[in-house]
């Protein structure tokens, strides 16, 4: 089982942009295919499984919904105050694609990790970005938060 290393490398600076050693960036988005026959088609297993990994990289649920197609596949996402993570499957060819982007603190390498480690899928791949590259950091005003903002 391939994971993904989570970096601690990466800190959060203002109104929840983050920076590591090369950029300052708005989020991290991670695609995530993966085969498993159970899950492609058990819906609400798979949206147990999601809400959990959800929970463990501690973004915030806002409101999530699902539908499935008859007997074949479903679909859904959860909308979170950080982005969302969602989902849709092809159950004729046990397919699972999840799509994970969260700014801030949250992790969304910690849900994809927590998902593969429940799913078990017979293969997956994962795929990472870094969302909204500042490239003319020089000309960025940082803004202080204002006391309020301050947890």
């Amino acid at each position: 089982m391939k994971k993904i290393k989570n970096n601690k490398n990466i800190i959060e600076i203002n109104y929840h942009l983050l920076k590591d050693k090369k950029d300052i960036f708005a989020g991290r988005h991670i695609l995530l295919d993966m085969f498993s026959e159970k899950y492609s088609k058990d819906m609400d297993e798979m949206k147990n499984i999601l809400k959990i990994s959800i929970e463990k990289s501690k973004a915030t649920i806002i409101y999530d919904y699902f539908h499935k197609f008859g007997e074949q596949g479903y679909t859904g996402v959860f909308i979170l105050s950080e982005s969302h993570l969602s989902i849709h499957t092809w159950p004729e060819v046990g397919l699972i694609t999840i799509d994970s982007y969260m700014c801030g603190v949250c992790d969304p390498k910690i849900a994809i990790d927590s998902i593969i480690e429940m799913v078990k899928p017979e293969r997956h791949e994962i795929k990472f970005f870094k969302r909204g590259i500042l490239k003319d950091i020089k000309n960025f005003n940082f803004i202080p938060p204002a006391q309020s903002d301050i947890k």
